[in-house]
């Protein structure tokens, strides 16, 4: 009974991710790079991880 009930788990946990997922490309206009570029650089991207640097200056808004 256990295992059925963490096959089922596991299966619902990917459906949902599967269809409740948004795709990337969906949060294109949230990028803070394209957006304050002036505080935000790309410092590592490949098609896994991106890493960004933020630096805002003392008594600056965020």
């Amino acid at each position: 009974m256990k295992r059925r009930e963490l096959i089922l788990t596991v299966l619902k946990s990917l459906a949902v991710g599967i269809f409740a997922g948004r795709p990337a490309f969906a949060d294109e206009d949230l990028d803070p790079v394209k957006l304050m570029p002036d505080t935000h650089k790309v410092m590592f991207e490949n098609s896994f991880v991106r890493v960004v640097e933020g630096r805002i200056p003392a008594g600056g808004a965020k």
